[in-house]
Formats: C-alpha cells, structure tokens, sequence
C-alpha cells in the first residue's frame, strides 16, 4: 500500500463571511507529484494557504492529515516545521538576508544546530542538481531573481528539508517538548553535549519527558577535545532514571562550540567509519536483550557546575528577526528582546551566534582571546573517541 503524505477529506474554509472551499478531497502519496488546474477564482490558491494554515482563512469543516499527524487547526509555523511547503508565484524580496542564511536557519528551525561544513556540502548539491549558480547562495533572498531562480530557489530549500526515513528524531532542545513512551522493543540513542564536563542542566530536563519500559538506550556525550569527565555517567544515570537500560554509551569527538580551531572537522572521515563500525558491533547482538552497562567512566557525586563568566554581544546589525531568541535550548534570550542574554541560563553553546543569518552575535574579542589561551594546550591534539559496550 501506497504512503500517503497528505489526506485531505471534506475541507471546507472560509474568510469572514464568505464560504471559499465546499468539501475538499484530496490525497498525495509519497513520490506523486500532483498538478491542480482550473480558472481564475476556481479556489486553487485559497486551497494551498489553507493547507498552510494561513490565519486569514477559518476551517469549517473536514481535516487534514499530514504524515499521518492531525494538523487541521496547526498553526503555519508547525505545518512548516513538518515539512510542508508552500512556493509563490513571486516570492518575498529580502534584502540584507542572504538565501544561503535562510535556508540554514529554515533546516535548524527543523532539526537543530546544523554543522556549517555538511550544510555548505549538502547545499552545493541541492544547487548542482538544479543547475543554479553556486554564486546565489551569497546573494540576498530573491533579490534581482529570475522567475526561473527564484523557484530554484525555492526547490533548494524543499530539498534542504526533505525528511530522512528510517528513524524518528526528537529534538531535545525545543522548549515545549512532548511526553513520550517508549516500548520494551524499541531502542533509543541518547546524544547530548559536553560542557564543563557535565550534561546541561536543560537537557537533564527535558531528558524527564523521555519514559522507558526497560528500553534499550545507547547514551552518546559529544565534547570538544577537552574532556568529558563526568558526563557518559551522569547521561547513563538519567536514562536508568527513565527506566531506560543503557546497553552501549560513546563519547565521541566534535568541534569545540567556543573555539572552532579545536577538534576542527570533527567528526571527521575516521570517526565517521569508528562510528559505523560501532554501530554494527551493537547491532550484533540482541538489543532488547542486552544487559545494562556497569563499566562507564565517570564519579558520583558529579564535578561541580561552573556558570559561564560571559554571553554573546549584539551588534548594530541585528534586525530582531527573532531566530536567537526561538532556538535558544536554555531560553536564555527573552522573546522580543534579541539585544539580552540571561548569563544564568546562557551555557555557551553558540547556537544564537551560528543560526544568526546577520552574523550579529559573537562572543567579545577579550572573551575569544582567553578562551584560546585556556584551550592551547589541547589545540593540536587528536583525542580518539571511545565505545563502551
């Protein structure tokens, strides 16, 4: 049986008084495309804002199911973030944005912090396969576009937001998470990161909304090449907490959030096989019946929590669109007010500075400087990853 992305059945909407669609039908699977034809005022358009949930138009009837999930009454931004899309004949002009910027801050609205590497990677395909010139990526939003580019454009953002089949991810760091349960014969894989050698608070948080029923769990604890001391062990015991049973854990290698010169490409082309390899020793085995770890590193009581003693400045660029403040893990930038960092919630983790599309937030010059004095030492030394299991 064919996978239906989208089901449309009876819909009906309205703006103010007047009625606009009468009872709807439609359905799309996956790899249909689908060409709606008809004349003017015939309700082609109203039909694609509805579908967006543009809050111009009120359903009165009927439902839609994307992916299975209920998003009738959805707001557009969900829509959006489940991967629904909608191209306009002349898209929005954004001058000072460049399409490179929004296409990046459209992908970590969806799934987090993306590594600028894979993400400049992973768009000089989109744009290769679309024969696009690779020099528009650096220009502003569709400012001086061709219709042909401007729907080039388009299509490389739906490409960039396409979904990975396989596996369902959840991302940690949205503020308002859902409460899940996970079955016996389910296997989870647990990935958080490092800093000062302890699991962020915030993560240890939202990792409560996470319920096992002595579920398989791999714990995975990324660090920046300094160490992970503490961290592998407190991941493991939160998860035993969630009646999960931690049957493999990792602590992997990647960029240092503070200071990109450190573990600089990490992970790189070996740990990516060490990962795989890893992945097809735990695979091995039976999962669901794998006993519980005992030989993780780590001390109870755990190292004490430091605060961070600095948090991004703001320049005069800033055009409070608003992004830093949305995808902040800690909620430590107020809502509205871009130019504010909260340093009792702020842990550094540079996630407002990368997502930035005006590059206006930046650690202070002084900050950046004793951070790489601190982090000398361990500039150009290669840490291997290590598995336990």
């Amino acid at each position: 049986m064919a996978e239906q992305v989208l089901n449309v059945t009876g819909l009906a909407a309205r703006v103010e008084d007047k009625q606009l669609l009468h009872g709807v039908n439609l359905t799309i699977n996956k790899g249909e495309t689908h060409v709606l034809m008809g004349p003017n005022g015939a309700g082609k358009s109203t039909l694609g804002y509805v579908l967006m949930g543009a809050p111009k138009y009120t359903v009165t009837g009927g439902q839609i199911l994307f992916k299975g999930e209920d998003i009738t009454h959805e707001s557009t931004d969900k829509r959006a973030k489940a991967g629904m899309f909608l191209s306009f004949q002349e898209p929005l002009e954004v001058p000072g944005l460049t399409l490179e910027g929004f296409i990046r801050s459209a992908l970590q609205q969806k799934v987090g912090h993306v590594r600028y590497y894979d993400f400049k990677k992973e768009l000089a395909r989109c744009m290769d396969i679309l024969q696009m010139d690779a020099s528009y990526a650096e220009r502003s939003l569709n400012v001086g576009f061709s219709g042909g580019e401007k729907k080039k454009a388009a299509l490389a953002l739906t490409s960039a937001l396409a979904d990975t089949d396989g596996f369902t991810e959840i991302d940690l760091s949205l503020p308002a998470l859902a409460q899940y349960t996970f079955a016996a014969d389910d296997i989870i894989v647990i990935a958080v990161p490092v800093f000062g050698g302890r699991v962020p608070a915030f993560a240890l948080q939202q990792l409560t909304a996470l319920h096992g029923q002595n579920t398989s769990a791999i714990a995975v604890a990324a660090y920046g090449n300094r160490a992970y001391e503490d961290a592998l062990l407190e991941l493991s015991d939160s998860l035993t907490s969630q009646s999960f049973r931690v049957i493999a854990a990792e602590a992997v290698l990647s960029e240092h959030s503070m200071l990109r010169s450190i573990a600089a490409g990490r992970p790189d082309a070996d740990d990516l096989a060490q990962l795989t390899d890893f992945a097809k020793k735990i695979s091995a085995k039976p999962l669901t019946e794998a006993p519980a770890l005992t030989n993780i590193p780590g001390n109870r009581p755990y190292k004490d929590w430091q605060p961070m003693p600095v948090v991004p400045q703001v320049s005069d660029s800033c055009i409070r669109c608003g992004l830093c403040s949305a995808t902040c893990p800690t909620q430590a930038i107020p809502s509205g007010q871009p130019h504010t960092t909260d340093p009792q919630k702020c842990i550094l983790c540079l996630r407002c500075t990368t997502i930035c599309p005006q590059q206006a937030r930046s650690l202070p010059q002084q900050a950046q400087a004793l951070i790489a004095q601190k982090l000398a030492p361990i500039k150009d030394i290669y840490k291997n990853n290590e598995f336990f299991y």
